[in-house]
């Protein structure tokens, strides 16, 4: 049955692109600075033109103000820089900064109301001018990217605080009169139109900033068709909107993680990992990876080089097992990609017949892509310090897992572990056989701990050159220290067999045709 669910519109960010929200809450910081900046300035500039006689009316006006205002000042500036001390370290999630924003926006409109109207109201229009309240809402829309509709809630309510500031001054200090309902229409309306001009503004800010994003992100992608589905990923066949290049998306979805007890953080943690290991390989045998990114919905995603071909494991699935010849023609080319991978001090420890692809590669044929890095073992850059499997748990799959990692030694296990399973990959080529019969998992596991397996020759039923079993076997060894050392002494081995020769261009070319024939391309790509 076909699949009907819509695809999710992907937006990409590249893998040092900011976290979500950290642009908004660096920004909320830096109006809690200034909104305290501004108080301090508006309240010494009252003071001090109160003092120089600019105008005798002005100075008598100003003789006037309530003492309470003495203590706002220090409140406010206690609540900004708690504010920027909450956004900073706490407050991550893009809601709850879009909530702050607001609430923030409106308390510092209250502290800026009851600092101007903590003094009796000139009764003349010309020297009331326009709230400060009103300025503060044009430079909070300037500088702060709220969504336009939440910036139009937080300025409507801002600019409420105006009367509601009057209110408590003239309930807290006798000395100070409710001025005429002409002065006060006068005093505020401004800063409702600013209200409006401030979302205008917002609305201008946020178009400008999309476009931004749009010409500085790596790539935007369309998805077609759904390639595959397993565990909590699919695979989808992708176009880039601009570039005429196929690719393929792996995507988790949002529901899928609501059973993981890591949460969708570690996932995403996860996901970038996969991608900045595999993006510092460069063995034409391993996927390239050109994007990654959090969809509208969630959805966390990366863009990768879009394979024709086949896995290993469907291959045998629906071939049968392989001829000794080309198995070592695909372990060689396996070798080269965990080769490069191993000396640069990560480990693959996923390695099986799913995460490997033969495909056509140009002129190639069975050209060997390893992909999936996501249980990668190392240390790229940023994630030195983070732990991102469970204490104790296993890593990998069951049908091919090394028995160091089996034995719950993850922190020990080195290329060799990844050797082993190039060992359980080659064991299923040449048999159409698990090394160990399916069952349970943690049966399994203990199998691959333990048990001493048959060689292939007795399970596929089709005759298994000597040299290459032994090097087949000796890959299954318990003990690491008796598999060959690296993944290019292995290739080495699988060289003196003299077999790789034997799969020849014709031969893999007789084969293609028959059963996996170029696909047609289509008019524009």
């Amino acid at each position: 049955m076909a699949d009907t669910r819509p695809a999710p519109k992907l937006v990409s960010r590249s893998i040092g692109a900011l976290r979500l929200g950290d642009r908004l809450g660096r920004r909320l910081a830096q109006a809690a600075w200034i909104g305290a900046a501004l108080t301090l300035i508006f309240l010494g500039a009252s003071y001090g033109l109160a003092h120089i006689g600019f105008d005798p009316r002005f100075t008598a006006w100003q003789a006037q103000a309530s003492p309470l205002r003495l203590w706002l000042v220090p409140c406010f500036l206690v609540f900004s820089l708690s504010f920027a001390e909450l956004v900073r370290s706490r407050i991550r999630r893009s809601p709850r900064l879009v909530a702050a924003g607001v609430v923030y926006e409106a308390v510092t409109a209250l502290f800026v109301a009851c600092l101007v109207n903590g003094r009796p109201w000139s009764p003349e229009p010309g020297l009331l001018g326009i709230s400060p309240v009103a300025l503060w809402l044009l430079v909070y829309a300037a500088l702060v990217p709220l969504p336009p509709r939440a910036m139009l809630a937080g300025a409507l309510l801002s600019a409420a605080m105006d009367p509601v500031g009057l209110w408590l001054m003239v309930s807290a200090d006798a000395a100070i009169a409710m001025p005429a309902s002409s002065l006060q229409i006068w005093r505020f309306f401004p800063s409702l139109v600013c209200a409006g001009l401030a979302y205008a503004i917002a609305v201008l800010i946020h178009r400008l900033e999309a476009r931004a994003d749009a010409a500085q992100r790596m790539g935007s992608y369309r998805l077609r068709n759904l390639l595959g589905r397993g565990g909590m990923a699919e695979v989808w066949e992708a176009d880039h909107r601009m570039l005429a290049r196929p690719a393929a998306i792996k995507l988790v979805r949002p529901e899928w993680l609501k059973d993981d007890h890591h949460g969708a953080e570690t996932m995403l943690q996860r996901f970038q990992r996969e991608v900045s290991a595999t993006s510092t390989l460069c063995s034409p045998h391993t996927i390239a990876v050109y994007d990654f990114g959090r969809a509208d919905d969630g959805t966390f995603f990366y863009a990768m080089e879009r394979l024709h071909g086949i896995d290993l494991h469907s291959l045998v699935q629906q071939y049968g097992p392989l001829p000794a010849s080309r198995v070592v023609y695909i372990l060689r080319q396996i070798c080269h990609s965990l080769e490069e991978a191993h000396r640069a001090g990560l480990v693959h420890r996923d390695v099986k017949p799913a995460n490997i692809f033969v495909c056509r590669y140009g002129l190639d044929l069975d050209f060997v892509k390893v992909l999936d890095f996501g249980l990668v073992k190392g240390d790229p850059p940023g994630l030195e310090h983070q732990s991102l499997t469970r204490e104790g748990a296993h890593t990998g799959t069951p049908a091919f897992l090394p028995p160091e990692i089996a034995l719950g030694k993850v922190a020990d296990a080195d290329g060799r572990a990844d050797l082993y399973g190039v060992g359980c990959v080659a064991y299923w080529l040449l048999s159409g056989k698990l090394v160990f019969p399916l069952g349970p998992s943690l049966q399994m596991i203990a199998a691959h701990a333990h048990d001493i397996p048959e060689p292939p020759s007795r399970r596929g039923g089709i005759p298994v050159p000597e040299a290459l079993e032994q090097i087949v076997m000796r890959l299954l060894a318990k003990a690491p220290e008796e598999r060959p050392p690296t993944a290019a002494a292995l290739s080495e081995l699988l060289a003196q067999t003299g077999l790789a020769s034997q799969w020849t261009v014709a031969d893999q070319q007789r084969w293609w045709d028959a059963h996996l024939p170029a696909p047609a391309r289509e008019p524009g790509r």
